[in-house]
């Protein structure tokens, strides 16, 4: 997980103010972390009996969170793309999961895994991002301030890809990707798949631009 001094720093100007235009973003940002918190805190059989619950407060949180992103032009597709694997590979573990009767260990230890990925390796980007364009310092401390943060944002850029792939590999070595049959058997035969909601979302966004 990324340094404490990291988030020191976003914290740092994050604490006396909320832009207006990133609100309903933080608060997105702040319901997938409440729902990845109950999953790392759970027991195994809370987890595995309250999968469904889960995947609706995910599942909630989750789309706002990507449209909300897709409405502000200064997120790259780098870290579009990167937070909606993530979403994605979660709300798929999850329905996985559901489905299972008998989870094993190894499986629910990949799942909880979730939060310190999201919470290290997710989030951080546009949240860095965020704070270059948004904070408010001093004038005279302003090109430090940039600077400091455009470097935290190449060595994102060059790590975090890699530690996200590491995790979905592992919910794949530990049997938690579903097929859309699966998927359909657990959530309903009307239900839409994930790639369906995400292009629903683009539209949306870029309608309202």
């Amino acid at each position: 997980m990324w340094s404490q001094s990291m988030f020191d720093f976003l914290e740092e100007n994050y604490q006396d103010w909320a832009p207006e235009e990133y609100r309903d973003l933080y608060l997105s940002n702040l319901a997938i972390l409440d729902t990845l918190e109950d999953i790392l805190e759970c027991d195994d059989e809370e987890l595995a009996t309250n999968a469904g619950d889960f995947i609706t407060d995910m599942k909630s949180a989750t789309l706002d969170l990507r449209y909300n992103m897709r409405s502000q032009e200064r997120f790259t597709d780098d870290v579009l793309n990167h937070t909606i694997s993530y979403l994605d590979s979660l709300q798929e573990a999850l329905v996985k999961l559901e489905s299972i009767n008998d989870p094993d260990p190894m499986q629910l230890q990949a799942l909880r895994r979730g939060y310190m990925i999201y919470h290290g390796y997710v989030w951080p980007w546009p949240a860095m991002i965020i704070s270059i364009h948004k904070a408010k310092v001093p004038s005279n401390e302003e090109p430090e301030f940039i600077d400091k943060g455009e470097r935290l944002l190449t060595k994102f850029e060059d790590t975090m890809p890699g530690q996200l792939k590491s995790w979905e590999e592992e919910l794949q070595n530990v049997n938690l990707t579903p097929s859309v049959s699966q998927y359909q058997s657990v959530r309903g035969p009307s239900s839409s798949t994930f790639g369906d909601l995400e292009k629903g979302i683009m539209i949306k966004a870029g309608d309202e631009q």
